[in-house]
């Protein structure tokens, strides 16, 4: 599922009879471009596990030269610090988590080491983007909450019940870490 305006490429509406593009939000997340797993010359894939191992994915064993599975996704910078940051945009990435909840998604970890920044506009080519006019883009959604969507043996009030959750703590967590809604935040531009 790809809520239209999450992801960039998604939602550009044009108007009737009209070369230029309706403005839009810019997109909350970064492009995804696939997730990769080596297979053999018979189509079987080449990722392995340990036979001994009982929790792999919590294990700490090293395993060189084993083909690795890749998840592809836009290079969108580097996470950003929100003590260096002008108030405006630390209040553009407080952004991308309430527009993410009103897709109906909660991010489950809205820390700025999750929120990237690189020059922009991105509608420029790469030599003329600055920091002057920076884009964002919110990763690691790896504790994300759908309100649409329950988890297995999760009734659908269930899953309302934990985004709606999920959408508290993330205003709480992002409005501290990001210094935004707070009566000193606008003084530091």
């Amino acid at each position: 599922m790809r809520p239209r305006g999450a992801f960039p490429g998604w939602g550009a509406a044009m108007r009737p009879k009209s070369p230029e593009p309706a403005e839009m939000d810019p997109p909350i997340a970064p492009k995804f471009y696939g997730f990769y797993v080596p297979i053999g010359p018979n189509g079987e894939s080449l990722v392995q596990c340990h036979s001994s191992c009982k929790d792999f994915a919590n294990s700490d064993c090293h395993v060189p030269h084993w083909a690795k599975s890749i998840l592809l996704m836009e290079d969108c910078g580097e996470p950003i610090d929100p003590a260096t940051m002008p108030y405006k945009h630390r209040e553009q990435c407080f952004d991308l988590v309430q527009r993410m909840h009103r897709q109906g998604f909660s991010h489950g970890h809205p820390h700025p080491r999750n929120m990237l920044v690189q020059p922009g506009p991105l509608s420029l080519p790469p030599p003329l983007r600055s920091m002057a006019s920076p884009s964002f883009r919110l990763v690691s959604f790896g504790r994300w909450r759908a309100l649409s969507h329950p988890l297995p043996k999760e009734s659908q009030l269930g899953a309302k019940r934990a985004f709606e959750k999920g959408r508290e703590i993330d205003v709480c967590v992002a409005m501290d870490e990001l210094r935004v809604g707070h009566s000193d935040s606008s003084d530091d531009d």
